[in-house]
């Protein structure tokens, strides 16, 4: 694990490897290249997007089944994860150092922060704030676009 700390989110590096959230861990598996259309998938080397790049964000529909977690892109001071959880599969209580967004873009997940349990469901989307406590379980097999807003602590 440790040669894709460095690519992990800056909150996961600072976490002991036994502490990083194995979904969250998956998303830098260099396995599987995203692609255009979100039902052809190549393996070889993640590619990340570049400024200007179209990246398709739609469902997965019936690939979701085979689809990995991954990074679009990081930049300075966001990074974009396109999460992709089976039922079940969770991502422990943790916070991150920037605010995040997290919107559902197929099936459910249980979502858990300050404000209590959710439930959010495809097309919905949840907001945290920075260092806040948090914590997801995939309800159903789920595709999440997951944003952070990248800070720099001194």
């Amino acid at each position: 694990m440790d040669e894709l700390r460095q690519f992990l989110p800056d909150a996961a590096r600072r976490m002991a490897p036994a502490q990083v959230p194995a979904a969250l861990y998956k998303v830098m598996h260099c396995d599987v290249q995203a692609a255009p259309n979100p039902t052809e998938r190549s393996v070889m080397a993640i590619t990340h997007a570049n400024a200007g790049d179209i990246v398709d964000v739609r469902p997965f529909g019936a690939a979701l089944a085979t689809a990995r977690s991954h990074a679009i892109f990081k930049a300075d001071h966001l990074e974009v994860i396109r999460l992709v959880l089976q039922p079940g599969e969770e991502m422990p209580p943790h916070a991150v150092a920037g605010e995040i967004t997290l919107q559902c873009i197929e099936g459910r997940i249980a979502f858990t922060c300050d404000a209590g349990a959710r439930e959010l469901a495809a097309g919905q989307l949840v907001r945290v704030a920075a260092d806040e406590v948090h914590a997801l379980r995939a309800i159903e097999s789920s595709s999440l676009l997951l944003t952070i807003a990248l800070t720099r602590r001194a």
